[in-house]
């Protein structure tokens, strides 16, 4: 994937340092030590959740199966999981769902490295009987689900168009409120039935799923958004070992989907061979924030009304910022050698996601502290 960035050029935004019991600003080197710049852009290949319809099966130019397969499912926590909807096309009053009772398989892919130029993938298939859901799983792990409308009855696939996946309490109805990342439009509205041409199969989209309500056209409510990776940031360390001070800011970071937040972590390549399914030593350095001189906390992005004083907009978050200084982390910063800001489920495990959407390897002169000691 792709994507066009423009860089920061300001290294420091509205840093603030003064000095105790003195009203002279003074320049953050003179206060904490030498600056150490690192440029923050976009990191995303694969890890944010996908969904697709890989078949239909048509009865009649009707449709009478669906198979779907979707990847990167955090697990959910908190007494919830990824429901499966089958949803009416349009939303002119009030929307139509029923649950999705599917055929649930799981493929787990396990890699074996055979020589230090190949890797051998084993991989697992487990039936899991009929499911209206799941909580989701493991990297390897890819959910296959088929809807045979024998068990929709007396519903039919085609009264709805879209299959959207919510994160909800098992057994609950829709609820258009609630978190909808997933979904596929599996019908062609443009076609008259019955025609085998109205049906759909491919890649679905990641987000948020709304069905508009007749008049209306508010900021954020009511509106499918799909999530697209981006924006660019400026990092800087300040100070000696022991003493140091990370600031981060963003520029165009895209909006979390409903139920998102956006996480920052430090990782540390070195201590693992990474390669497939393995991961880093991670550790979290906080959330994100407005910009100086507010900082509050940026973890109600995704459903926020007011624009959080101009900062939130309808498809971005416009500046924000990360910060963090080594007695609160815990750890030297120089003991890892990446920085990046994940997109994590609110209602997921507390681990970081599987994809960094921004991230920037640790300054070279950082890392120099790590080869010294």
């Amino acid at each position: 994937m792709t994507h066009k960035l423009r860089v920061l050029t300001v290294v420091v935004l509205a840093l603030g340092w003064t000095q105790v019991g003195c009203e002279t600003e003074k320049d953050p080197t003179e206060l904490l030590g030498p600056i150490l710049d690192m440029t923050v852009d976009a990191k995303v290949a694969a890890g944010l959740p996908t969904i697709s319809v890989d078949t239909v099966t048509l009865v009649s130019n009707s449709p009478s199966r669906l198979v779907l397969t979707a990847r990167y499912l955090d697990p959910v926590t908190g007494g919830n999981q990824y429901n499966l909807y089958l949803v009416s096309l349009d939303k002119k009053t009030t929307v139509r769902a029923v649950p999705a009772l599917a055929d649930y398989t799981t493929i787990r892919s396990d890699s074996t490295r055979v020589n230090r130029d190949s890797v051998a993938v084993t991989r697992t298939t487990e039936a899991k009987g009929k499911v209206t859901g799941t909580v989701g799983g493991a990297l390897n792990i890819t959910h296959r689900f088929v809807i045979n409308e024998a068990d929709i009855l007396p519903d039919s696939l085609d009264h709805f168009g879209y299959v959207v996946i919510t994160v909800q309490a098992p057994g609950s109805a829709f609820d258009e409120n609630a978190p909808a990342p997933l979904w596929f439009k599996y019908r062609n509205p443009a076609r008259t039935l019955p025609s085998a041409l109205a049906w759909l199969k491919g890649a679905g989209q990641f987000g948020r799923f709304a069905l508009e309500k007749t008049g209306t056209d508010t900021l954020f409510a009511d509106s499918s958004y799909t999530f697209t990776p981006g924006g660019v940031g400026l990092g800087a360390f300040f100070g000696d070992p022991g003493q140091t001070r990370l600031q981060v800011n963003f520029e165009h970071l895209a909006r979390p989907p409903l139920g998102y937040a956006y996480h920052a972590w430090f990782a540390d390549k070195q201590s693992s061979a990474v390669g497939p399914f393995t991961t880093p030593e991670i550790k979290e350095v906080g959330s994100l924030l407005t910009p100086y001189p507010e900082l509050a906390p940026l973890t109600e992005a995704d459903v926020a009304t007011s624009g959080a004083g101009g900062v939130v907009q309808r498809r971005e978050i416009a500046f924000s910022t990360v910060r963090a200084d080594e007695g609160g982390f815990g750890a030297m910063f120089h003991d890892y050698d990446f920085f990046y800001l994940t997109l994590e489920l609110k209602s997921g495990d507390a681990g970081p996601s599987w994809a960094p959407v921004v991230g920037a390897e640790i300054p070279g002169s950082l890392a120099e502290r790590r080869a010294s000691e």
